[in-house]
């Protein structure tokens, strides 16, 4: 079949959108992202929609909106021009907007088809506080112009259907995991050796973004009762800071718990390396209150990292209570305590979920196949488009 031109509209910076667009360029496509920030893809061309020429003169930025502007929706205006221009340019097959909000929401306005959006959890679920009418409308809008709605999790293409998806072109399409990097092949002490992680130590870790959306205060104050029981426990934090004041606010969380010792803040790593700290590990929590099918937990279960998760619908599509995981109450640190030294302190348990995950993982988890499916589904698009 011919190769295609696609471009998508997302943050190029994300492993959710890079990943995507990496994998189709490989296939021999013409990949591009436009992105509102720079950031090289190897084999993508990545759009910069608010790059600027400091060579131009103060008429030509003035001429083209291209002077440096506070108000927010002249930007956002400026930035829809560019698209239309790089559009035009590009001549895609194929427009993807991955997820609903800046800068992926300018599909929306483009009046381009086939399009494909993906949705992400902040589009439908309406997590953040900012989410206004306008906001809503605008998703609406996008939802009935796409010819292609995707989404991680059945609980997020529900979410998209109430607020506009046409049910017949919504599907659930994971991102999965590279199964040749994520997977149970590991010599757990080497790794550490190379992680500079204590041998000997019970690791609990936790990837997710150091952002109170994680809910991270609640895994900090289960700490001491994990503790408690078994000692050599260390928790380790390699998700980006969102807010330094937050991280801030954990630190002196861990002080005055008197838990210091047995947390680590690692910081951001590159994603290469994130499945090196989970075969590392022994256990993977997340507490998060919201969650639409987090990838996260994809990755722990392909590397045998067994989950101790928020108990939402869109988890429970991939655990199942206390046979392929632990499923919590966000809220309870008492529970996710529990949760944490039950497994600790059972490596027979550990070692069997780990066995299941692999398993669920190869069969639902898998980067490969499902972007295979996202493949044929595009071939689809275009077929009928010629209709």
């Amino acid at each position: 079949m011919r190769k295609l031109k696609i471009c998508n509209i997302g943050w190029a910076y994300s492993p959710h959108v890079n990943r995507v667009a990496k994998w189709f360029a490989e296939k021999g496509h013409d990949v591009s992202i436009l992105s509102d920030q720079p950031f090289e893809v190897e084999g993508v061309k990545v759009y910069n929609l608010y790059e600027r020429d400091k060579d131009k003169t103060r008429w030509q930025r003035y001429r083209n909106i291209e002077f440096n502007i506070s108000w927010k929706w002249l930007r956002r205006l400026e930035g829809l021009v560019h698209v239309k221009k790089i559009i035009k340019n590009i001549s895609p097959d194929i427009v993807h907007s991955h997820s609903l909000w800046h800068p992926g929401y300018y599909g929306g306005y483009l009046n381009f088809h086939p399009y494909v959006v993906s949705v992400f959890n902040g589009d439908v679920l309406w997590t953040r506080n900012n989410v206004g009418l306008f906001e809503k409308c605008r998703t609406g809008m996008a939802f009935k112009k796409a010819d292609l709605v995707l989404g991680e999790s059945k609980t997020l293409i529900e979410a998209a259907i109430a607020r506009g998806a046409d049910p017949q072109k919504s599907h659930i399409m994971k991102i999965g995991v590279d199964l040749k990097v994520f997977n149970i092949k590991n010599d757990k002490i080497k790794l550490r050796e190379k992680l500079k992680l204590p041998a000997d130590a019970n690791i609990i870790l936790s990837p997710r973004s150091i952002s109170d959306f994680y809910n991270l205060k609640s895994l900090i104050r289960a700490i001491p009762k994990v503790i408690e029981k078994v000692p050599s426990s260390l928790f380790v934090f390699i998700g980006f800071g969102v807010s330094n004041e937050y991280l801030n606010e954990l630190k002196r969380d861990a002080e005055r718990l008197r838990i210091k010792n047995n947390v680590l803040f690692v910081g951001k790593v590159d994603y290469s390396a994130v499945a090196e700290y989970h075969k590392a590990s022994d256990v993977f929590v997340s507490v998060s209150p919201k969650d639409s099918g987090p990838i996260a937990l994809q990755e722990a279960m392909a590397c045998g990292n067994v989950p101790v998760i928020s108990n939402l619908p869109s988890v429970r599509e991939l655990v199942t209570d206390k046979i392929n995981g632990f499923l919590v109450n966000p809220s309870d640190e008492k529970q996710i305590a529990d949760a944490v030294i039950t497994l600790l302190l059972n490596d027979t348990l550990r070692a069997e979920i780990a066995e299941r995950n692999w398993k669920i993982a190869q069969d639902k988890c898998n980067h490969e196949k499902e972007m295979k499916k996202m493949e044929g589904l595009y071939y689809k698009l275009l077929e009928e488009s010629k209709r």
